[in-house]
């Protein structure tokens, strides 16, 4: 598969608006389409020069996690296709549903995704360093008390 270029998709601080910015470049200079505003303030040097994924870009948040760049709406629907199949194969199309999911997971990149902010980083060679997925961290930027 070819390398995918580096892209960054986040919602601007300032309207909410779904933004998807290109990884490349002077990242700093990038503006919001519908409001002007800066849509990364918080580029550390590091993310800067040699695009680490150490502190996220948009939101300035330390913390962020790996996950598979996989369309979870068809990962379901294929899994209930296999279960709504499994009466009619005598559970064979959930064989086949359980190896379709591998050769996905085996083929599909991970990309960085923020946890308070939910900004998706693409193509960034140090995704794969992130830790994965915490629930108790995404807990504690989503619930407000």
């Amino acid at each position: 598969m070819a390398s995918l270029s580096k892209t960054i998709e986040t919602f601007c601080p300032h309207c909410q608006e779904l933004e998807s910015a290109s990884g490349e470049g002077d990242i700093q200079r990038i503006r919001c389409t519908k409001c002007s505003q800066s849509l990364f303030q918080n580029c550390t040097d590091d993310f800067l020069s040699h695009r680490t994924l150490n502190q996220c870009a948009a939101c300035g948040c330390t913390h962020l996690f790996r996950q598979k760049d996989f369309n979870r709406r068809l990962g379901v629907a294929i899994l209930v296709v296999g279960v709504v199949l499994a009466f009619f194969t005598y559970g064979i199309s959930l064989l086949i549903v359980t190896v379709v999911d591998l050769i996905f997971y085996s083929r599909v990149k991970e990309v960085g995704v923020c946890y308070q902010c939910s900004a998706i980083y693409r193509g960034f060679p140090t995704a794969k360093d992130l830790e994965p997925f915490q629930l108790s961290l995404h807990d504690h930027y989503r619930i407000k008390v």
